[in-house]
């Protein structure tokens, strides 16, 4: 299966940021290990058929969900940014419902977008001829 690269990840991250410190080379390689098994994310949950399997990687979709997290995000008072689209599934009802359940500070844009932000779906605009 070929790797298709997120759109808003390319736009809004500029990558890993350097850690400072005598041993900020050793605590970036070590972060960077510690998150090999992301990479393979995608894969694993298009393999997981029910909410309570695990995938190839051993995530299953309570491993991903920030509701998970819900505990240590508000406690760290992590801000959110919140994108979905209106047309992609239960999207745009969850980006809804994490806004209203936690109590971290959060922006939540909610359009006519693609799944990973990278088409519009505006179902009233126009078609190009």
């Amino acid at each position: 299966m070929a790797k298709t690269p997120c759109f808003l990840a390319k736009t809004f991250v500029g990558g890993v940021k350097p850690v400072d410190g005598p041993d900020g080379e050793k605590l970036l390689a070590e972060a960077v290990a510690d998150h090999r098994a992301n990479a393979d994310l995608s894969t694993s949950i298009a393999q997981t058929e029910f909410s309570d399997n695990k995938g190839p990687a051993g995530l299953g979709i309570s491993d991903v969900a920030p509701y998970r997290y819900r505990a240590a995000i508000e406690a760290a008072a992590v801000p959110m940014l919140g994108y979905a689209g209106w047309m992609d599934g239960a999207t745009a009802a969850g980006a809804i419902a994490r806004f209203n359940s936690f109590s971290n500070v959060q922006k939540v844009y909610i359009g006519a977008r693609s799944h990973g932000g990278r088409f519009d779906t505006d179902p009233f605009k126009p078609r190009k001829a």
